[in-house]
């Protein structure tokens, strides 16, 4: 899918800006994540969902590095190399389908 392609792009980009919405640090500190491993799923997920609101949305399923499976959903916008990783939801939580 195109998706991945961009969002792998933006993340290989030196001057890439990653926005954390205060919902998805929520998140993090829930699952113990940082943000390293946030990216490593970024690099290597799938993207399983696509949508254009105001900006480019779209649903990345992956795997962090200790095997837990989670879904990112991530603002994209190529013009200014900008990833806005809005929330983490894992398999089990109410807005997993």
């Amino acid at each position: 899918m195109k998706e991945q392609a961009r969002i792998r792009a933006i993340l290989s980009h030196r001057d890439k800006w990653i926005i954390w919405t205060r919902h998805a640090r929520f998140r993090m500190e829930q699952r113990e994540m940082t943000e390293a491993d946030v990216i490593a799923i970024l690099t290597r997920a799938q993207v399983t969902w696509f949508e254009v609101v105001v900006d480019e949305t779209v649903h990345v399923e992956g795997r962090d590095p200790s095997g837990r499976k989670l879904r990112l959903v991530v603002a994209l916008r190529d013009h200014v190399q900008t990833l806005k990783i809005i929330t983490l939801i894992a398999p089990g939580d109410r807005n997993w389908r």
